[in-house]
């Protein structure tokens, strides 16, 4: 699914938002296959408490990518915030035309509390958003 803002940003930048869930890999693995935006550098992100878990699941997803021939810039994000919030700053500082990610992957107590990233994305969309679920 691809959900578009009200406004749509003409910025060519492609963020992949990958938390390691199968929403996420599904995501990846779908966006590879269109073979489109081989022409640009895809920035991959993911957020953590845990820098070296946040590594391991942007190398994972870096991996993918460049065996199907695209060229993937690493960014792994530590830090305790909100998920989305981290994204749509992310999103803004690099000037993001659109965001692949997972809908809906880790689901647990804390998104209970205070709700999904997919949810608050959703709501006011900072770009583009290629969703899978």
């Amino acid at each position: 699914m691809i959900i578009c803002p009200n406004r749509v940003s003409d910025a060519d930048r492609i963020l992949v938002a990958y938390d390691g869930s199968l929403p996420a890999m599904r995501a990846v693995q779908l966006f590879a296959l269109f073979g489109a935006a081989r022409d640009r550098v895809i920035q991959i992100i993911s957020v953590d408490a845990d820098h070296e878990l946040a590594a391991r699941r942007t190398a994972a997803a870096a991996s993918y990518l460049r065996i199907h021939g695209y060229q993937v810039d690493e960014s792994p994000l530590a830090s305790r915030a909100n998920p989305a919030k981290v994204l749509k700053s992310e999103i803004a500082s690099r000037s993001a035309g659109m965001l692949i990610m997972g809908a809906y992957g880790h689901r647990g107590f804390r998104e209970f509390l205070f709700g999904s990233t997919t949810d608050a994305l959703i709501k006011d969309p900072p770009c583009a958003l290629f969703l899978y679920h």
